[in-house]
Parts: structure tokens; C-alpha cells; sequence
């Protein structure tokens, strides 16, 4: 063998050549690391998790430093050995290539396991006795990190329960006197184990001592009750009387479990967190299951499935609860560890011979293989009714062994991944659990919190926005609440915000969200995490099919396909058309993918993704407005969306804009400055007829900002004028000024006419919102001559309407009718429905002036319709209040109370507040309504 290591005690390692020297500190902390994965990957993001804790002092400036030193310390210290020892895997993980007999600690659990599997007390004596022979000392000696120190805390307490395993089977051999010195001494060593307790009682009474047994149990049940307040169990208690009677059965050798003794049937679910809240659905679901199952030969299985954290285990227990008085016949609880880093799965054997010893089957009965312990197992409880709650399941195959065959059984399965399917042929129940509600949460949350939220309740939702619902999370951070109760919630509540794994993770350090969820990514495999990594990085909240396409260089059509995996195992929510992560798991798994992925892979994806994004709001837009001028897009080479009409392009807009803002976000960070503005001019439609001012201004913004980094005349122009828009729109005025003015001093420079033209129609859009009539006029005019001289269509009527408005405002009517109605006339002629609902708006606008509220009416309405067609939220709200006046001035009042309503409603969802209260106040009056 290469290489041997010795790790339960003194650290020690050795290799062909002799005893090994690793240097002390981190070197060996994590060779530790290495050897407790067992041969898989470790990552080097875990490493450094595991080597310091989030918030702790002397936690280096670059970490990974650190390691990446340690690592080639370990191979020089392990000389040749060490070069094919130690594996880097891709970009930043680590192996450590080592068979499980070349470790101590893996040959304890393989010992385990195999006495586990003996059918004999003599057998499992033999298989303890060789493994507690390993252990030399407390794990990890003198290795101080808390990923070590967790896999400490876990292995001591594996060895107290391999020596209880031992000593039973010594008293089921009779070697009680031999055993008793042992089993004294572990008692006083470990004064709170009942277990301990009662093997000495047993041990002291087989040898005689049956006033010392009964003294031993009067100390240990008076030493519970002062030093903690717990009651002994029934268990004990009913030995404790056994013995003062002097039960002659108990002086025979042979198993000792309590299991074997037991006349009520077996209870074996954990106790459930006491920070369950919620989940009354859910619940409810569970029971209309039980009541409601049709006539089935066999039992009734529910799979319970969801990410990390989410709650399936403690819905299980609170079920199984609330609810154990109708399994008269027992409830059995078995941790099938499918998810667990540091363990091996269960397996069907161990957990069936837990099950028997539960049911009463003395452990010589217990037959050797799994399939006998299987068919004892469905024939012990065909006939019962009873509840098994199978734990953490890794796939179907762990569960189809466990399961009965009685009808009369339920059972819950509790699965990261989605098992239903794969148990389909039993009738599984799919129930998948989503995030707490809001009200749960703030339940949840509220037991730690308690008074501290009157004091700042702003500061309960921020917490409770990072958490989203997911239980884990909540716990965490109510973790983190009550231990700091004199930190202010707002300052936790911001440390969260910036820092969120991080600061999680140091409410429970070795045990917080990544540990939790690096079980998730650890048994992916390399395919499945490169696409939740990449999935996790995608800007906005969720992601389309197609676009996801083009993110991973698949076509659309095989999507879901590829993805089914992450959906199968909880880290992927899909519905008919678009993908979505957690915001938690998915800032765990862009960490991971920044960890493992190259960054110019990751670069790449996400710029095919910003070009598809950008090439497929270009098709939508033109479908929205296909008078609006066309500019040269940068080059795409997948295939972009079409649109069949304005209903399919709005209801696209409304599903992906918010990615299309992240997105444009994410290209302007990375100085893909083309993509940047055109995006801007892609959702340029779409916001206006939204009025979505804030967004509309956000977009230019990045997009002015990054034609500067061009240097092209044209585009900066464009972008300086479209910007000056977004500030009009948002009634700041000033700002625009500056950014017309520098548009049209690009235009001109450049020698772009049309550009001018434009700038001109803007200058006069801004002057009219600011009431300066004579000046916007006097822009327009200009605009107009440009426009007719290049032959502008759609531009002469936009100008020409715009002139009309301007002329209204100065009282010139006559001009105010000729100048809109050409613009009607254009308008129509070129089938520009935009300029055509605007100018019908400004003809009501030059009836309500000259006190012709008939014809405002029509003009009014007729617009109306039309911008509620063309799905112009933004300017449709406005004509409809103004019609509403008309209405009015006609003694009208229902209909006006009828339009007045409707723009309320339009107003208030763009958060256009100020114009709703006013127009609220106005109705209020004409109905006499408070």
C-alpha cells in the first residue's frame, strides 16, 4: 500500500518509505479534510469553509492562498507518493486518491457496518472489538478548524455508541463480570447516557450486586432530575422495577435491548423542532391522503420533496405527531443519510435490522442478508397499522426494500430529489414543498425576534426578504437575532443583505447553509453542476426556456430535458415555460460555479445570453412598434424568438423585463458597452407604453453611459436624447436640458439631420411639459422643416401633432385644428397607431379649449380605446381622466365615475401614487363616498 494514515488519535501518515512528517497547522487540517471525503472532490470554497470560521479574526486576506500553500506542503512532505496522491480536479478542487483501508477511520466504519451485519453476538463482538481497537485517542488531535472539529464532535460520539454495540454484545454472551470494571468506568465518564446506565445496571445485577444496580439507578435518575430537569424513560424504569423484584429472566445472558422487552408497540420519530410553524396545508394534504386512498393492495407512500432546508423533515415528524394515536401498531423512523458528506448512506440491511430489533425480534433471529431481513420485515407488519418515516432518501433504490407490503401502512418519504416518478408503480404521492408563506415566516421569525420588531419593524422585512421562506434560512437568522440581543435588527438585517451566505453561516459555524447545501451539490455530477452553476449566475429572477438555450448552447427544443435532473432534485423550480432558483441556493451555486467553472466559459455564456436577450426584445419591439426606426444590432448566432402579434410581444415583455434589466446590468459590468445601449433602445417601447418611468430612466442611464466608452457621433446623440426623454418623463427637467444639448451637438457635428430633427422634437416636448409653449413652438418648427425636407412621414406627423398641442397651449386654435388634423390624416395614411391615438388625444384636448365637450368626448374616447389596444398603460390613463372631465362639464356623472376609476386603477399599478390620491380625492367628492 502507498500510503496509510492514522487520523483516530495522534495525526500520523506513512508511505512506502517509512513514517511521514506533515507539518502541523493547515497542512494537516487539510489532509484531514481530504481523507474524511472519502476519495471525492472537495472544492476549494469548502476547504476554506471548513478551515475558518465566516467571522473569525485570523481568517487570512486570501484564503485560498493558504490552501493552495498547505496543498504543496502535503506533497512535498509525502515526496513521490504525494505528486499522485493529491489530484487537482479542474479548476479548484482537490482529491485525495487513497483506498478506505488505507485510513483508520475508514476501516472503523467499514467494522461497523460489518457487525452491524453479523448475525451473532459472537460476530459482532469480534467486528467491535477489532474496531474500537483503532481508536487510539481523541480524532484530529491538535488540528483546530471547524469543519474538523464538526467531524470530531461526530466521530466521538460514533465511538460511545460502538462501545455500548460492544458491551451489549459481551452481556448477550454472559461476560458480564469481565465487561463490569468497562462499563463502570464509561458510566462515570459519561454520567447523562442512560444507555450507559442501564448496562451497568444489567452487568451489577448478573453479578450479584442487585442493591448496588438499584442504587444505580436511584443516582442517575436523582442526578437527571436536579442537574437538567429530565425524566428517566419508561424503558429504564421498567428495569429499574425488573431488578428490585430480582426477575429471573434477566439473569440469563442473551440480547438486552430494551426493543426485546417492549409491550407497547415501538415510537421511534424524533422529537420535532421547536421551530416548526406553518405548513397547516401541507398538513391537511398529508391527512386527505390517509383518508381518502382508494382500495390499494399495498401501502400508501407520500414522497415529500424540496431543497436543503426547506422543512421536509420536521412536516414529517409534525404529521407523524399530531397523528400516532391512529397507528396503533407502532411508528418506525429510519435517517437514510442520502445526503450526508461525512457519512455513508444507510443501508436497506442496517436499516431493516433496526426495524426488526424495534418490532421485538430478538437479534440471533435477525436473518444475515437483505432480503431475508426484507421479506421478515413485510411479514412482521402486513396485517398493522403503521407509520414509517423514511429520512433523507438519495433515490428510490434506498427506499423499495424498506417499504411494506401491508395496505394498511403509511409511509413518508422525505427526498431532496423527486421520487414520486420513480416510485409510481406503488401509487406514490408527489407533495412538494414550497417556501413558507409570508405569515409563517414572520411566525418563525417573531419567536426570536419578540419585542425587539416594534422597534423597527422595516428591519423584521428586510430579514425576512433575504430568507424567502426558506425555513433553514429563518432558523439562522433567528440564530443570529439571539445572539446578538443588543445589535441593532437593522445592522443584522444589512450584514445580511451584503454578506449573505457568509453571515448565515456564522449563526451555526460547521453546520450552516453551504454545509447544507454542499450535500445538494456534492452528489451532482460534473455535467449537472455546470449547468446549476451557470443556471445560479443568469441575471434576473428567473430564466425562459429559450433563453436558457441559449445560455448553455443547447437548443430549446432539448432544454428540459437537460434540466430535468435539477428539477428531479429540488434546486430547479419550472414551470410550463421558465426556470427558477431560490435566491439562497442560487447564491450558493454561483459560488460554487465561480469556484469550479473557468471564468472565460462563464463569460461567454453569459454574453451568448445578453445577445439572444437583446435580439429577441428587438423582434418584440418591432412587432410593438413597427414604424419606429431599426438599428444595427451586434451579430447573434442562435435563433431569436417571433412574435405573431402586440399580445405575444407584451406578454413576453412582461415575463422576461426584469431579466432584461439585470441582464443589462450585468453586459454594462462587464463592458460589453454595445449590448448595453441597444438593450436600452429594446425596451424603449415597452417602457413607455408601461410607464414604467424608473426603469425607463435606469436603462438609459447605462445606456448613455456606455455609448461614451464608443466614441461614435450618432449613437451618443441618440443616447443623450433618449436619456433627456427618461428625465421628462420623470419630471426632471433640468436634467434633460443637459443631455438635449449635448444630443443635438453630436448631431450636428456628425452632420445627421434626422438626428437634429429629433433633438428638435425633444427640446419641444420638454419646453411644453414646462408650460414654455412659445419656445416648444418655436423647436418644433424647426423640426417640422427638417423632417419635410428628408422626407419623414412618421416624423411630419409626430412634429405636426406635437406643433397642434403647442398651439392649443398658446391659443392659436385654428392653427392647433390644421396642424393636428394634417397629423390625423399622415398618421393614418401610414398606419402609425401611436401618433394616430396621440393626435385623437390632442383634438379632445382643442375641443375642451374651444368648449366643444361633445366632440372631446368622441375624440376622447376613440383614443382611449386605442391606447388601451395598443397597450400604452402609461399614456391611457391621462385620457381617460381628462375624459372623464368632459363627461362632467356634459352632466355625465356616471360614466365619469366610470373613467375616473379605471385611470385610478391604471395609475396605481406604475406606482403613479400622486396622480391616483388626487384623482381618488376627486371621485370621492362626486360620489360623496369617504
Amino acid at each position: 500500500m502507498e500510503a496509510r494514515f492514522g487520523l483516530l488519535g495522534a495525526f500520523e501518515a506513512w508511505t512506502a518509505e517509512g513514517p511521514v512528517s506533515i507539518p502541523p497547522g493547515h497542512p494537516q487540517a487539510v489532509l484531514a479534510l481530504l481523507l474524511v471525503a472519502r476519495g471525492r472532490p472537495v472544492q476549494l470554497s469548502a476547504l476554506v469553509d471548513d478551515l475558518w470560521e465566516q467571522d473569525d479574526s485570523k481568517q487570512p486576506g486570501k484564503p485560498k492562498n493558504v490552501v493552495h500553500q498547505a496543498i504543496k506542503s502535503l506533497r512535498t512532505a509525502l515526496g513521490d507518493t504525494g505528486k499522485t496522491l493529491i489530484v487537482t480536479v479542474g479548476r479548484s478542487a482537490y482529491r485525495l486518491d487513497v483506498p478506505s483501508e488505507a485510513t483508520d477511520l475508514h476501516r472503523f466504519d467499514a467494522l461497523l457496518q460489518r457487525a452491524d451485519e453479523e448475525t451473532t453476538a459472537h460476530g459482532r463482538s469480534e467486528r467491535l472489538t477489532e474496531a474500537l481497537a483503532l481508536w487510539r485517542g481523541e480524532p484530529f488531535v491538535g488540528i483546530a478548524a471547524p469543519g474538523v472539529a464538526t467531524t470530531r464532535a461526530r466521530l466521538v460520539e460514533q465511538h460511545l455508541q460502538a462501545l455500548q454495540r460492544y458491551i451489549d454484545a459481551q452481556l448477550d454472551l454472559g461476560r458480564h463480570q469481565k465487561i463490569l470494571p468497562q462499563v463502570r468506568q464509561w458510566a462515570e465518564r459519561e454520567p447523562t447516557r442512560e444507555y450507559f446506565c442501564r448496562q451497568l445496571m444489567i452487568a451489577l445485577y448478573r453479578s450479584g450486586e442487585t442493591t448496588e444496580a438499584v442504587n444505580v439507578y436511584q443516582a442517575f435518575r436523582e442526578s437527571l432530575e436536579e442537574q437538567y430537569g429530565a425524566k428517566v424513560t419508561p424503558e429504564l424504569k421498567d428495569l429499574h422495577v425488573r431488578i428490585s423484584r430480582q426477575d429471573p429472566a434477566l439473569m440469563h445472558a442473551g440480547p438486552t435491548s430494551p426493543a426485546t422487552h417492549r409491550s407497547a408497540p415501538p415510537r421511534t420519530l424524533p422529537p420535532v423542532t421547536a421551530n416548526f410553524v406553518g405548513r397547516e396545508a401541507e398538513l391537511d394534504e398529508l391527512t386527505r391522503c390517509l383518508r381518502q386512498r382508494p382500495e390499494a393492495a399495498g401501502p400508501l407512500v407520500v414522497a415529500i420533496a424540496g431543497p436543503g432546508g426547506m422543512g421536509k423533515t420536521s412536516l414529517a415528524l409534525c404529521w407523524g405527531k399530531r397523528h400516532q394515536e391512529e397507528f396503533p401498531d407502532g411508528s418506525l423512523y429510519a435517517d437514510l443519510r442520502g445526503f450526508d458528506r461525512e457519512n455513508e448512506p444507510a443501508t436497506a440491511g442496517i436499516v431493516l435490522r433496526r426495524f426488526l430489533e424495534a418490532l421485538g425480534v430478538a437479534a440471533e433471529e435477525i436473518p444475515a442478508g437483505t432480503e431475508a431481513r426484507s421479506d421478515l420485515f413485510r411479514g412482521l407488519v402486513d396485517d398493522k397499522r403503521l407509520l414509517i418515516v423514511l429520512d433523507n432518501a438519495a433515490n428510490a433504490g434506498q427506499v423499495r426494500s424498506l417499504l411494506p407490503a401491508g395496505a394498511r401502512c403509511y409511509v413518508l418519504v422525505t427526498s431532496r430529489n423527486q421520487l414520486a416518478g420513480a416510485l409510481a408503480g406503488l401509487g406514490a404521492v408527489h407533495l412538494p414543498l414550497d417556501p413558507l408563506s409570508g405569515g409563517a415566516a414572520r411566525d418563525l421569525l417573531g419567536r426570536s425576534v419578540g419585542s425587539r420588531a416594534d422597534g423597527d419593524p422595516g428591519a423584521v422585512d428586510r430579514l425576512l426578504a433575504v430568507c424567502e421562506g426558506l425555513p433553514l434560512a429563518l432558523c439562522l437568522v433567528a440564530g443570529l437575532v439571539q445572539l446578538q440581543p443588543r445589535i441593532a435588527l437593522a445592522r443584522i438585517a444589512g450584514e445580511l443583505e451584503e454578506h449573505r451566505l457568509a453571515t448565515l453561516d456564522s449563526a451555526s459555524p460547521g453546520s450552516g447553509f453551504r454545509v447544507v447545501m454542499s450535500r445538494s451539490w456534492d452528489v451532482l455530477d460534473a455535467r449537472q453542476q455546470w449547468l446549476a452553476g451557470l443556471l445560479a449566475l443568469v441575471p434576473g429572477p428567473d430564466i425562459g426556456r429559450s433563453a436558457a438555450g441559449a445560455l448553455l448552447s443547447i437548443p430549446a427544443n432539448r432544454v428540459d430535458g437537460e434540466l430535468r435532473s435539477l428539477t428531479h432534485a429540488s434546486l430547479l423550480e419550472q414551470s410550463p415555460d421558465r426556470y427558477r432558483m431560490h435566491a439562497l441556493v442560487r447564491a450558493y451555486l454561483a459560488e460554487r460555479c465561480a469556484d469550479a467553472l473557468p471564468a472565460a466559459d462563464i463569460r461567454e455564456a453569459l454574453r451568448r445570453l445578453t445577445r439572444y436577450s437583446l435580439h429577441a426584445a428587438d423582434a418584440a419591439d418591432h412587432v410593438l412598434h413597427p414604424q419606429r426606426g431599426r438599428i444595427p444590432l451586434v451579430p447573434h448566432t442562435g435563433a431569436s424568438p417571433r412574435f405573431i402579434d402586440r399580445g405575444a410581444a407584451i406578454e413576453w415583455f412582461d415575463a422576461e423585463h426584469r431579466c432584461l434589466l439585470d441582464t443589462q446590468r450585468v453586459a454594462a459590468e462587464a463592458g460589453w458597452y454595445e449590448e448595453t445601449w441597444q438593450l436600452a433602445w429594446t425596451m424603449h417601447t415597452f417602457h413607455h407604453r408601461r410607464g414604467l418611468t424608473d426603469e425607463h430612466l435606469t436603462s438609459w442611464l447605462r445606456g448613455q453611459q456606455a455609448t461614451t466608452h464608443i466614441g461614435n457621433l450618432g449613437q451618443r446623440s441618440l443616447a443623450n436624447r433618449l436619456l433627456a426623454g427618461a428625465y421628462t418623463r420623470a419630471g426632471r427637467h433640468e436634467g434633460a436640458r443637459e443631455h438635449l444639448k449635448a444630443a443635438l451637438a453630436f448631431a450636428e457635428e456628425y452632420g445627421d439631420q434626422l438626428a437634429q430633427a429629433q433633438t428638435l422634437q425633444f427640446i419641444a416636448w420638454n419646453c411644453g411639459e414646462r408650460g414654455a409653449f412659445p419656445e416648444a413652438e418655436a423647436a418644433a418648427e424647426r423640426a417640422l422643416d427638417l423632417y419635410r425636407a428628408l422626407g419623414d412621414a412618421a416624423g411630419t406627423a409626430q412634429i405636426l401633432n406635437a406643433i397642434g398641442c403647442y398651439a392649443t397651449g398658446n391659443g392659436d386654435f385654428c392653427r392647433a385644428r390644421r396642424c393636428c388634423e394634417e397629423a390625423l390624416l399622415l398618421s393614418r395614411e401610414i398606419a402609425d397607431r401611436d401618433t394616430e391615438a396621440a393626435t385623437l388625444d390632442s383634438l379632445g384636448q382643442l375641443a375642451v379649449a374651444t368648449g366643444d365637450f361633445s366632440e372631446a368626448v368622441t375624440r376622447y374616447e376613440d383614443a382611449a380605446a386605442m391606447l388601451s389596444e395598443l397597450d400604452n398603460a402609461y399614456a391611457e390613463p391621462a385620457t381617460r381622466e381628462r375624459l372623464g372631465e368632459c363627461y362632467l362639464q356634459l352632466g355625465r356623472p356616471s360614466p365619469a365615475i366610470e373613467a375616473w376609476t379605471y385611470a385610478v386603477r391604471l395609475y396605481r399599478r406604475q406606482n403613479r401614487h400622486g396622480k391616483a390620491d388626487q384623482l381618488t380625492a376627486r371621485l370621492a367628492e362626486l360620489t360623496g363616498s369617504p
